[in-house]
């Protein structure tokens, strides 16, 4: 009995540094995929800015233009280290939980593979309760941004990450730091469905022709950046007007925000931004993917 019980002690254990691991991998993976890709975020981020303040005629190519001759190149990873706790906290969250649940469904089933419909409830469960951890700093990322599309003395000119909690707080009430709560949780879900579930589909069925190769997973994951960047795009332009709002009142909501964007901007001003948007997403979630698998198959986390 005595050895039963120091058995089960030591799973548990192994159970539980296995979990804590899915989180910590999908941590370091999303930071180092997302600083190699940040200033295409940045400059996605400007043209949706300022597509909102022009009625939709933007040019991101000329919005680069203007960035690096005015603001310099250190203006392309200007609020990184507010950006750098989204992956380190969300996309760690989102891909650590799509793996726990993925752990618990395979355990309940007795499955060594889950089934697409599996994989989509799971991922998008998992990018919706991962995203709650973080909105708060969504805000803070998207000010830090469309500060420098406004005039000089609309601007916050928030000095970090931790200044910005604090004035937010203060000027404008706690609740702000929630601001487009909506269109976040949405947009994360989508995220997760959009990268995980065609990634982890694709290699499967790649595997009968290509096998667990380089082909695979380089195919899988350009799949995988290419469909989540489809889905996603509307919902992030939509996430980042209620978010950049102060005290202003330019939308009642993320209903009114839909109507306006319309009205103003047309269908093409839900895509504004789709280069760089495109740019940027694709390669960081290949990249986020692909360091992940590295890091879990060096672990013995995954054997594919």
């Amino acid at each position: 009995m005595a050895d039963k019980r120091e058995e089960r002690k030591e799973e548990h254990k192994i159970s539980l540094k296995r979990e804590v691991s899915h989180f910590v991998l999908s941590g370091i993976s999303a930071a180092l995929a997302y600083t190699i890709v940040y200033p295409l975020e940045t400059l996605k981020t400007r043209t949706q800015v300022h597509s909102e303040a022009h009625g939709g005629k933007v040019s991101s190519r000329q919005i680069f233009k203007t960035m690096a001759k005015t603001e310099g190149v250190r203006s392309f990873y200007r609020g990184l280290n507010a950006a750098l706790f989204h992956p380190l906290v969300c996309t760690s969250s989102r891909l650590g939980l799509f793996f726990l649940f993925e752990d618990l469904k395979k355990r309940k089933n007795g499955k060594k593979v889950l089934s697409f419909l599996e994989k989509s409830y799971l991922s998008l469960a998992a990018g919706g309760l991962g995203e709650v951890l973080v909105v708060p700093f969504d805000v803070i990322y998207v000010r830090f941004q469309a500060d420098y599309e406004l005039p000089k003395h609309l601007r916050s000119g928030y000095k970090g990450v931790f200044n910005a909690f604090k004035r937010i707080v203060a000027e404008e009430g706690p609740l702000s730091l929630w601001k487009g709560t909506v269109p976040s949780i949405l947009k994360c879900m989508l995220i997760n469905f959009g990268m995980l579930t065609p990634y982890y589909e694709c290699k499967e069925r790649l595997n009968k022709y290509l096998g667990m190769t380089k082909a695979n997973y380089l195919i899988s994951a350009a799949i995988a950046g290419l469909g989540a960047s489809i889905i996603t795009l509307p919902v992030d332009n939509i996430k980042v007007k209620l978010q950049k709002m102060r005290n202003t009142k330019e939308y009642r909501g993320m209903l009114d925000c839909i109507i306006k964007t319309y009205r103003n901007e047309g269908m093409k001003g839900f895509w504004s931004g789709l280069l760089p948007f495109y740019a940027f997403f694709a390669p960081n979630i290949m990249l986020t993917l692909l360091f992940n698998d590295f890091f879990r198959i060096s672990t013995h986390l995954s054997h594919c």
